[in-house]
């Protein structure tokens, strides 16, 4: 039987190289869980920075020592999650494989996935919120509950109740955010390609607290012949999405945000777990999409020109990101868990009752 269904642990990890999408989603769930009286707590690997992110919305954080992945890894999180009495444990880290041992500590398990390429017999529930999720090959015949699609993004309380979008007729504001890191330095090229834009607009360009070219940024920023503010890692990034006419993103978490407010977006790809789910959406024109190449970037500034100057286009995009995304998806994922905990509880008791044996869940 599951000792506190109330209480949540998240395993997850975010950085330079693995990228702010994880930890982001994560702290929504997280606010959905409060939400519904739960408590959570967190363990990942990754900096310090990490910590301060975690702590500063409310919740416990634990640093892992051990590789990711490793024997040592599973024990401090099969640890933490005995000492904590979760009722459920969520995973989103793709490097993880460890489920069958997690689920030994009777908690339930919860994977957060994207790339259906790992075994989840031993998991509970499985959300992945892609729009492409419909087409991977997750398994159909299991135990294992799968929520699959942007109806269960996870995004945070200010998307829950959003008003429809109505899109102006000029674009007088260009909001530039690559997420949480830059690994092959995109913004400062993408900054450089849209100043080179002769139409009248501002620029916002939001440098994430992972990110190593702000100095760079800043530099380009102060002699460019439109007016550019960089914000480092700003602590109200919904207020910016709300009030820039167009989006230019990386084409991660960011895009089912910019979705849900009704912001046209164009997503830069610049890594592979990113081109399905970015094609599905550009193909329901929710967003325009490129593949990132520094020698291809007029095709980029083709496409901010003719959106700039296509109201009809974007008015047409924010009504598609709306409809695709209704930003409750972090209720919808914490209902379903809390309900796949106290039914967990009910047969444990109903199976004791019977046999007088404990429950066993399936490992893989």
């Amino acid at each position: 039987m599951i000792k506190n269904p109330d209480r949540i642990l998240f395993r997850t990890g975010a950085g330079p190289q693995v990228g702010f999408g994880h930890l982001r989603r994560c702290l929504s769930l997280a606010d959905a869980f409060v939400h519904y009286g739960a408590q959570c707590r967190f363990v990942c690997h990754g900096s310090a920075e990490n910590i301060r992110i975690i702590e500063r919305s409310g919740h416990a954080a634990i640093v892992l020592k051990a590789e990711p992945n490793s024997p040592e890894d599973l024990r401090e999180t099969s640890a933490a999650v005995a000492s904590f009495g979760a009722g459920a444990a969520v995973v989103d880290d793709y490097c993880v494989e460890y489920f069958g041992g997690l689920s030994k500590t009777g908690a339930a398990i919860v994977a957060l996935d994207d790339l259906a390429t790992r075994s989840f017999a031993a998991c509970d529930v499985v959300v992945s919120s892609g729009a492409h999720a419909g087409t991977l090959p997750y398994p159909r015949a299991s135990n294992t509950l799968f929520l699959l699609g942007p109806v269960y993004v996870p995004l945070r309380p200010e998307f829950w109740d959003v008003a429809p979008r109505q899109i102006a007729g000029d674009v007088r504001h260009v909001l530039v955010t690559l997420d949480g890191a830059d690994p092959v330095n995109v913004g400062p090229v993408l900054l450089s390609a849209l100043d080179a834009i002769a139409a009248d607009f501002a620029i916002t360009f939001v440098s994430g607290p992972f990110a190593h070219n702000q100095a760079q940024v800043k530099r380009l920023a102060t002699g460019a012949q439109h007016r550019v503010e960089v914000l480092d890692a700003p602590a109200d990034l919904v207020k910016l999405m709300r009030a820039a006419d167009l989006a230019i993103c990386a084409a991660g978490q960011t895009i089912y945000e910019l979705a849900a407010l009704g912001t046209p977006a164009i997503a830069i790809v610049v890594v592979e777990n990113q081109v399905q789910h970015a094609a599905a959406f550009a193909e329901q024109n929710v967003i325009e999409s490129f593949a990132w190449d520094p020698t291809r970037v007029a095709a980029v500034q083709t496409s901010i020109l003719t959106l700039m100057g296509d109201v009809g286009r974007r008015r047409a995009m924010s009504a598609a990101g709306q409809r695709a995304v209704d930003g409750r998806g972090a209720l919808r994922v914490a209902r379903t868990v809390l309900d796949k905990i106290a039914g967990c509880n009910r047969e444990s008791r109903s199976f004791r009752r019977s046999s007088g044996q404990g429950f066993t869940k399936n490992t893989e």
